[in-house]
């Protein structure tokens, strides 16, 4: 079983690192399936790893330091405020205690600090972020560690003058496993008010929902011209009532949701419903992909991949 990327980074670190002068050096696997212990047996999960190989210890708090702001990064990117835990043995404390007074400020969160005896098989500190989100226990999310050891078990060295020596490796787990992350995502959505994503991760930013076939050609064209301003937006033409694709609109938590019928398709403007307001505002198109370019400045936009019409997505016994 592979229990995380470690050995598979040592390895190839091993070819990219020949002397000092080739560190630090980072590898970055985006979606790696790990195995790990777990009550009900090995626990299958899909994580982002990276580790960084630096020279030595005082290169290793920098880059540990690094790791837990993209940590940090990643969870306020996502919308989430995660909670920090962070485990050391007594030496590392006793050795590096000013540094982890420090690390608070990093994060701009306090932390829990837990100090254990000596030794550690696999690391000499250690952070956690988790999320209470939801009714359940707290959820892991990214992980930063610094094993002291890590690349000597697995062969890591580079030549430092005339001597042999093995970096420090620090490893870290961003999100953690996207699993869990995903329903850390989900809970948090749960304790908004109305429960919904942020627009920027919502699947589905703009729902248009026709009356009838005469005008779904129209809903067709805004969708289209919204998915080519990187809009994912999609055509409820599915055989149901507008009630009920209103309500599967609110079900699916939809950020904008706009129903067409005669008038829409006699005047430029749409009766745009915004989950987040509860209002419902007319907006031309491009004052629809506007407000949504609003929501989502400054992150990702991608691209629809599902046909506009709903009646011509795969079934898989859904709604």
């Amino acid at each position: 079983m592979r229990a995380s990327a470690c050995a598979g980074h040592c390895a190839l670190l091993r070819d990219a690192v020949g002397n000092a002068d080739d560190l630090p050096v980072s590898l970055c696997e985006r979606d790696g399936r790990v195995f790990r212990r777990a009550a009900r047996g090995p626990d299958e999960a899909t994580v982002p790893e990276v580790h960084t190989a630096v020279a030595d210890g005082a290169a290793a708090l920098d880059a540990f330091e690094r790791h837990a702001a993209l940590a940090r990064d990643a969870a306020t990117d996502l919308g989430l405020a995660p909670a920090y835990v962070l485990r050391v043995t007594r030496s590392f404390h006793e050795g590096n205690g000013a540094w982890v007074e420090r690390l608070p400020a990093t994060l701009d969160a306090p932390l829990l600090l837990e100090i254990l005896p000596d030794p550690r098989d696999e690391w000499t500190a250690r952070l956690d972020a988790v999320t209470g989100a939801g009714d359940g226990p707290p959820a892991p999310l990214g992980t930063v560690a610094l094993g002291d050891d890590t690349a000597e078990r697995f062969g890591l060295t580079y030549a430092d003058g005339d001597e042999e020596r093995s970096p420090a490796l620090v490893h870290c787990s961003p999100t953690g496993s996207l699993e869990a992350l995903l329903g850390s995502l989900l809970a948090a959505a749960d304790e908004r008010d109305p429960p919904r994503l942020p627009t920027r991760l919502a699947p589905t930013q703009v729902r248009l929902i026709p009356v009838g076939e005469a005008h779904v050609d129209r809903c067709v064209a805004v969708a289209e011209t919204l998915r080519a301003a990187s809009v994912r937006a999609g055509v409820d033409d599915r055989a149901a009532t507008v009630g009920e694709r209103i309500a599967r609109a609110d079900d699916d938590r939809v950020p904008y949701r706009a129903v067409v019928g005669d008038r829409e398709l006699q005047r430029d403007a749409l009766p745009v419903a915004e989950r987040a307001s509860g209002r419902e505002t007319a907006m031309t198109v491009a004052e629809l992909e506007a407000s949504i370019g609003e929501d989502v400045a400054g992150y990702p936009t991608p691209r629809c991949r599902t046909p506009v019409r709903f009646s011509r997505r795969p079934d898989f016994g859904g709604e």
